[in-house]
């Protein structure tokens, strides 16, 4: 689909993970498709949600390939995993399960501003072309890297002590680059950041928290996201969190079956709980 083709009088741009894409549905059951819809023949929603992305790279999505289409809206959507993947080099050091090879653009923060630390990345070849892990740049960066883990210890020729390592790891002292105080203050001025930048060009920000399906578990840890979200109510930024909203359903019902994204229902609950706030903010 090209959506220079697609005639309409305003244009609101969805960036972020696969929560935004609406990845597992068929595009007409994505939330995005739907809010589409819901508004009418005069706006047409165009969807720039990457699996995988943090909220830095869904920046980095926003600045290059969003702004030049100068959307009336740009909704900025993101579970708390996001947060955690800002503070990612290597995803196949960070999150193994997934099977990427690949390195991503890491953002620290310089005196208060995000400086990036390693654009452009280098390739898989460049990647596994290096004899140690410790070789590749900036690993020091990543929030899964456990420098013991990758060195050789002389109790390695015993299997039964290998399996207790590896069952009961033993995690250094956090670095303050890659530690909580880290994920908050540079995701929330990656948000910042989305924010002032997309008012100053005449566009209207709205920053959204999805709920992913550990959300709604008894005991879970969310003082990630609501670390971050306070930090966007103190400079009064406008965002939304739709878990309640999308709670409504209960825990099972926004979800595929066995799997962690939206199902048709979660996706037709985000674009409804999100189409007041859209209206209301489009008449801004």
């Amino acid at each position: 689909m090209a959506y220079a083709d697609h005639p309409s009088s305003h244009r609101i741009a969805i960036v972020g993970d696969s929560y935004t894409f609406g990845l597992e549905v068929p595009f007409h059951e994505s939330w995005g498709f739907q809010l589409e819809r819901a508004l009418g023949d005069e706006f047409a929603v165009l969807n720039f949600g990457v699996d995988g992305y943090g909220v830095d790279q869904a920046y980095l999505r926003y600045d290059r390939d969003v702004r030049p289409w100068r959307p009336t809206l740009t909704i900025f959507g993101f579970v708390q995993h996001d947060l955690y993947r800002s503070l990612s080099v290597y995803n196949f050091v960070t999150f193994p399960e997934w099977g990427f090879p690949f390195s991503k653009p890491r953002f620290t923060l310089k005196a208060g501003t995000l400086e990036l630390l390693n654009a452009p990345v280098i390739g898989p070849s460049d990647i596994f072309a290096k004899q140690s892990v410790t070789d590749l740049p900036f690993i020091g960066y990543d929030a899964g890297y456990n420098p013991d883990a990758w060195r050789w210890h002389a109790y390695y020729s015993s299997r039964l002590l290998r399996f207790l390592v590896s069952r009961f790891p033993r995690w250094p002292p956090l670095d303050p680059e890659v530690g909580n105080g880290a994920l908050q203050r540079i995701n929330a001025e990656l948000l910042l950041a989305f924010t002032r930048r997309a008012a100053a060009e005449g566009t209207v920000p709205l920053v959204v928290y999805l709920p992913s399906r550990n959300d709604f578990w008894t005991g879970q840890d969310l003082s990630s996201k609501d670390s971050v979200l306070a930090v966007l109510h103190r400079a009064g930024v406008h965002y939304l969190d739709l878990t309640s909203c999308i709670g409504e359903l209960g825990p099972e019902k926004p979800f595929l079956p066995g799997r962690r994204h939206y199902s048709a229902e979660g996706n037709a609950a985000v674009a409804r709980c999100l189409l007041p706030a859209v209206r209301h903010d489009l008449q801004r």
